[in-house]
């Protein structure tokens, strides 16, 4: 291309385009839109004296395609229509975290495999296939159901609006979920459990603590709770005297979408509701539990449970790689993080039960949706309580 050089550039998100430097040292922002009568990729350019400038145009266009006319917008990639989906339609009505993650599903999933293909032109199966081979490569059902919904949803707002005339979702399958491969979960025997309280309990030599969240840990260890969730406890949801939590909001790390250069990609959030409805909850708090509250207490005059010791709120990705270093010093080679503790939780609560334990309690315990949530996941524990219940029959 005459008076262009491409030269390298840092690696981009997906969904950028295509970006790159002149050799007059001004900046090109490509991106295709569509397919011409011949069959040749239709390329809409941007240009502009920084990369950043090229960047804010491109990212503008993919925001807004209304200035496209009716006849344009049919042609345009499904890569432009699902960006505009999502950014003018879908960003106001989900919470912040639930938004990041239909994104990371259109940029990590639809865009690399379908994102070339004209919006009129897609067909069931072009999807279809698509959904085979995540299917095939390995993926779970929860990543194969997310990119069924994204598109789903996206191609009945296309109906709504009549960019298409019928949504091709309507003869795609879904694979059944016994289908995929159930994975196991990781959780903690009680071995290791004993391993991970005596790391926790450690001190330096002046007596302060090494692990700054070891009681924040333990609490989540004897309640079940998200990392999310514990970390958005305050005292007014603790009752001491009913010795209850109450779930009612959750704390995440969100795309930082209004951020400038050299300010951090995510940010803190707290949200005022829980993962689920369901997940808003009241949770009973054992003596351990008690124990490890009255323990975050102490020198805690803050308004949230757990804090850092600046008593400011604790930022998961800190929170995680403290307790993922306290696995490491004892030994503990399991890949699970913080969430094992939730896990163990369960685990542990349903074979202390001896197949006692109503599965529909614990589903409420843990803020499940369903109750199948619960038993597919401990699927696991529930066989080995079968077994334990059939053998006393050799007493008879």
């Amino acid at each position: 291309m005459s008076g262009e050089n491409k030269s390298k550039v840092p690696k981009r998100e997906r969904g950028d385009g295509c970006i790159y430097k002149r050799k007059d040292d001004t900046w090109t922002a490509r991106i295709q839109i569509g397919t011409k009568a011949d069959g040749k990729p239709k390329i809409k350019a941007f240009y502009g004296k920084s990369e950043a400038e090229v960047k804010r145009k491109l990212k503008a266009f993919k925001q807004d395609i209304r200035n496209l006319s009716s006849a344009d917008i049919k042609k345009v990639t499904l890569e432009v229509y699902i960006l505009n989906w999502l950014n003018s339609y879908k960003i106001n009505t989900l919470k912040s975290s639930s938004f990041d993650r239909l994104e990371r599903t259109v940029q990590n999933q639809i865009i690399p495999e379908l994102g070339y293909l004209q919006i009129a032109t897609i067909v069931p199966d072009d999807i279809q296939r698509f959904l085979n081979k995540l299917y095939r490569d390995g993926n779970s059902h929860s990543v194969v159901k997310k990119v069924y919904n994204a598109l789903n949803g996206c191609m009945e707002h296309a109906v709504i609006k009549g960019d298409i005339v019928k949504n091709p979702m309507l003869g795609v399958n879904m694979i059944p979920e016994s289908k995929f491969h159930t994975r196991q979960i990781s959780f903690l025997t009680e071995d290791e459990v004993k391993l991970l309280k005596q790391e926790l309990n450690r001190t330096y030599k002046n007596g302060k603590p090494i692990y700054v969240y070891a009681d924040a840990y333990i609490l989540i260890l004897n309640t079940g709770l998200r990392m999310g969730e514990a970390l958005g406890l305050k005292w007014s949801d603790i009752n001491f005297e009913d010795r209850t939590v109450h779930i009612q909001r959750n704390i995440s790390m969100i795309v930082n979408r209004s951020r400038e250069d050299g300010e951090p990609k995510y940010i803190l959030k707290i949200e005022e509701s829980v993962k689920t409805k369901s997940g808003n909850r009241v949770v009973p708090l054992n003596s351990n539990a008690i124990l490890a509250l009255n323990n975050l207490k102490k020198n805690n005059m803050g308004e949230f449970v757990i804090t850092n010791t600046q008593g400011k709120i604790v930022p998961p990705h800190n929170f995680e790689r403290t307790f993922k270093r306290a696995l490491s010093n004892c030994g503990i080679e399991k890949d699970g993080g913080v969430h094992m503790l939730r896990h163990t939780f369960a685990t542990l609560l349903l074979r202390r039960q001896s197949g006692d334990m109503d599965i529909k309690t614990l589903s409420k315990i843990l803020g499940h949706r369903d109750t199948a949530i619960t038993y597919n996941t401990y699927i696991h524990v529930i066989g080995e309580q079968k077994r334990c219940l059939v053998d006393k029959l050799d007493n008879i």
